[in-house]
């Protein structure tokens, strides 16, 4: 069955328990509640910010309930759109759910509509257990500028996703002396193993999505914006916390796409681009609160780089992932790494010039170099066959400097993939290896959590 309307009806925080609800639905068909579990050492507390977070998180979430049957018909009950926040939000939908809608082979350029205009907010209050704001208060964009505090008073949260990337934004504020809190979204073993190792306080929030949204009949299904909603659901921790910075782990590499559909660069990493960045940095500061400052720590840096960073740092070698095995929602593993995803290929690859033979092969279970099989996943990430894997992955130029660093020292000499890569690619020269190892101008670090990588 289609529907033709999905309501974002109303969103709650409920300051004993804990719990956000954030409530959906179909015009004559089924509601959603979607529930988060904030930790229980943050202090709730009432404010204007607090409620402009809940109500993008409202508008956020909704995107896993919308897209089952995606209803030209937007209607938002639980606040208003200025032009500028229905337009946002038209973005995060449309490019966020790219790959959704190349596979489902859905037209993605007119299928989001959000009202420049919604419906005012009705008496229902956004924190139980506190006193509302006014509905001309909630929606006013805060007018201040990013305060600049002073080192003492830092105070960043990190975001962890249980792979290298986070682990090299972590060791770089240690090396700066910058303290910091870190933050996931669930509960993973990986995640829980690595916070051992880390000094610093951890947030976690639950999520727990409304199990409907699993048996709907002849519903669509696909890729949503995951980053992004690690972002904002980590700006809730942060304004509650009154974390100063938002310091996300996204490399340089992500904002280069996947496929070309129907007008539109199909980019399965969009919510970690530079683009989205640049979004949500303005809409934070402009629609949610100007105290919280957001942006990428490792913008300028190559997946190449961050690799050859995270490198220095072999303690780390045995408890990080980055294969997708780990996360999924409905099925678990023990396994750190399938040996043959797009993920494992690239991250062996990316770290087999700088991380010894014997101790990658030992992390990864087995030598992928070596695995015959791998050949056309090798080959889609090298840019030779078909398009770029939809997974968080760099760019077939990455591949081949990796490769090619990789050959140096012979250790892979005598593997299937790299005899393949050797008589096949084109060997990666000089400029190109220095050029993805030198870092982007092309970032909003702040000044202060600036060190020598976001240097040329």
């Amino acid at each position: 069955m289609k529907y033709t309307t999905f309501i974002f009806e109303r969103y709650s925080l409920d300051a004993i328990s804990h719990v956000a609800e954030f409530v959906y639905a179909y015009e004559d068909g089924p509601t959603f509640v979607e529930r988060l579990t904030v930790p229980s050492d943050v202090k709730i507390v009432e404010s204007e910010t607090l409620d402009r977070a809940l109500f993008a998180l409202h508008l956020l979430l909704g995107v896993s309930y919308w897209k089952a049957y995606c209803p030209k018909n937007i209607v938002v009950k639980s606040g208003t759109l200025s032009t500028g926040q229905a337009n946002f939000w038209n973005t995060v939908y449309t490019k966020g759910l790219g790959q959704f809608f190349y596979e489902n082979n859905l037209e993605p350029q007119s299928a989001v509509n959000f009202h420049r205009r919604g419906l005012p907010p009705e008496s229902n209050p956004r924190l139980a257990h506190a006193t509302g704001s006014s509905p001309e208060s909630l929606f006013a964009p805060p007018e201040a500028p990013f305060p600049v505090p002073p080192a003492a008073h830092l105070h960043p949260l990190v975001p962890m996703g249980g792979g290298k990337d986070s682990l090299v934004t972590i060791a770089l504020l240690k090396q700066m002396n910058i303290p910091f809190h870190t933050y996931s979204l669930g509960t993973y073993p990986i995640i829980e193993e690595q916070r051992k190792h880390i000094d610093a306080h951890h947030f976690t929030i639950q999520r727990q999505i409304d199990s409907q949204l699993f048996t709907l009949p002849d519903a669509y299904n696909g890729h949503v914006p995951i980053t992004t909603i690690y972002s904002f659901t980590a700006l809730l921790i942060a304004i509650l916390n009154s974390n100063t910075h938002l310091v996300l782990s996204n490399e340089r590499s992500a904002s280069e796409g996947n496929v070309e559909y129907r007008g539109e660069t199909i980019n399965h990493q969009w919510s970690k681009s530079w683009e989205a960045e640049q979004l949500i940095r303005d809409y934070v500061s402009t629609w949610i609160t100007p105290e919280v400052e957001y942006f990428s720590l490792l913008r300028p840096l190559s997946e190449l780089q961050i690799a050859k960073l995270f490198a220095q740092h072999p303690e780390w070698l045995p408890r990080f992932t980055s294969c997708n095995t780990n996360f999924k929602i409905l099925e678990k593993t023990q396994q750190r790494w399938c040996g043959h995803c797009p993920k494992c290929v690239f991250v062996f690859t990316m770290l087999a010039p700088f991380v010894p033979k014997e101790q990658l092969v030992h992390a990864f279970g087995k030598n992928l170099f070596a695995d015959a099989t791998l050949l056309p996943l090798f080959q889609e990430l090298l840019g030779v066959k078909n398009f770029k894997p939809f997974e968080c992955v760099g760019t077939p130029d990455e591949m081949r400097a990796a490769l090619t660093l990789a050959a140096k020292n012979g250790a892979y000499a005598n593997d299937t993939i790299m005899q393949y890569t050797q008589h096949t690619i084109p060997t990666a020269n000089e400029e190109m290896i220095n050029s993805i190892l030198t870092p982007s101008h092309e970032h909003d670090v702040p000044k202060i959590f600036q060190s020598d990588i976001h240097e040329r």
